[in-house]
């Protein structure tokens, strides 16, 4: 009997959707970080999970943020502040 395991194509937002032991890992490591008051910058191969960590992490523990998809930015050398437009944000704007 062969288990058939789905990928999604879009980010996962949560915990019981991601994939292995390794993503659900570092999703308690990035709230280890942040309650220390740590910065943060999650880096690596382009479709590897970067994201589904990230917006698993905001999802699970509920923080305000807000949230900026640099994908559009790759290989530039600098970006404006101007540019940047906030993909979700994450707490009430009133």
């Amino acid at each position: 009997m062969r288990t058939i395991v789905h990928f999604s194509d879009k980010p996962i937002s949560r915990i019981d959707d991601l994939y292995g032991k390794a993503h659900k890992e570092a999703v308690g490591k990035v709230y280890k970080a942040v309650e220390e008051g740590h910065f943060i910058a999650i880096r690596g191969a382009r479709r590897v999970g970067k994201t589904s960590i990230v917006k698993t992490f905001l999802n699970t523990y509920n923080y305000h943020f807000v949230y900026f998809d640099l994908s559009p930015y790759m290989n530039l050398r600098a970006v404006s502040l101007r540019s940047l437009v906030p993909a979700e944000i994450g707490f009430d704007e009133n």
